[in-house]
């Protein structure tokens, strides 16, 4: 796992991330020069650095991506509209009154996160003990293989 503290706690190796967060993840060395302000050897250096620690890898000669984008997607605010989906799963109902896929949504929502896509993963046994509730989700289902 990426050590982002760390990673951070340095300003120009924050500001390399951030350009590449920006970038929609992925950035050519001359771009991540250009946007961010540092250049040359410097930005080598940095670029390294955050190999190490995980936060970025190279992909071919020249170009680097996020390893990770959810969190960098997070730390740095952008004007890129990143599509962010939920995926869950849904238990049968037994003694439960709140479906487990509602309970995330309310805690996303807390961190204003709001996902364009909610897949929830049940069975259809599941599914239909929760009949009687209308939920904007996609359903995937799971059917039990009988011997």
């Amino acid at each position: 796992m990426p050590d982002c503290p760390l990673a951070f706690s340095v300003e120009n190796s924050k500001r390399v991330a951030e350009t590449i967060a920006r970038s929609r993840g992925v950035a050519t060395f001359s771009q991540i020069q250009a946007i961010s302000g540092v250049k040359g050897s410097v930005l080598d250096h940095h670029l390294n650095r955050l190999q190490s620690l995980k936060i970025i890898e190279k992909v071919v000669k020249g170009t680097y991506r996020l390893t990770y984008k959810t969190p960098l997607c997070l730390i740095f605010p952008t004007k890129i509209k990143i599509p962010v989906a939920y995926f869950g799963f849904m238990r049968k109902r037994e003694a439960r009154e709140v479906l487990e896929p509602e309970i995330a949504m309310e805690l996303l929502e807390k961190e204003k996160i709001k996902p364009d896509l909610i897949y929830v993963v049940t069975s259809p046994e599941a599914l239909n003990e929760w009949k009687d509730l209308k939920f904007p989700y996609q359903w995937i289902l799971c059917y039990e293989k009988k011997k």
